[in-house]
């Protein structure tokens, strides 16, 4: 079986910035989102030292943007976008650690530094996954980069777009 601390060594093999998490999503470290490392003997070791923690994934360091969809407390987010008149391109996807929700994980466009957003364009239960925020990956295998679409433009909303120059 497969521990932990392997599974966060292949990620951070395959180029996702990782980090270890409690199960309520907030970070072992003190400096949080900031301890996030794409070394994969580094993600190994730190893994190692908590055993119980969940993977979490840098979006920013790791160059993907997830969209990240909640069906829960009366808000259904799949209604929202289909209200709203946006598609979801295929990528690849998973499901939520609360198992409420789905997510969808693309490539963030190159030279882009995209701001993380809840409540992406005013929907809830959408938001915006990306920059200098996290997302805890529950699944077993490594998340795979050629099922990744580049995240479609109506999730690159320029008003919360930083170019890599700023």
């Amino acid at each position: 079986m497969t521990t932990t601390a392997e599974r966060a060594r292949r990620f951070a093999e395959a180029g996702f910035s990782v980090f270890p998490v409690r199960g309520d999503k907030t970070p072992y470290a003190s400096d949080g989102l900031k301890s996030a490392t794409l070394d994969p003997w580094h993600a190994q070791e730190v893994f190692e030292k908590f055993p119980k923690a969940l993977i979490a994934i840098h979006c920013g360091q790791s160059g993907v943007v997830v969209l990240d969809i909640d069906v829960k407390d009366g808000v259904d987010g799949f209604e929202m976008l289909d209200e709203n008149f946006y598609d979801i391109p295929e990528t690849y996807p998973y499901d939520s650690l609360s198992g409420l929700g789905r997510h969808f994980m693309y490539l963030a466009p190159e030279g882009l530094n995209l701001a993380p957003k809840a409540g992406y364009r005013g929907m809830k239960g959408v938001d915006r996954r990306s920059g200098e925020s996290y997302v805890v990956y529950p699944g077993t295998e490594t998340p795979d980069r050629s099922k990744m679409a580049v995240a479609p433009g109506w999730l690159r909303d320029v008003s919360a777009v930083k170019t890599s120059e700023s």
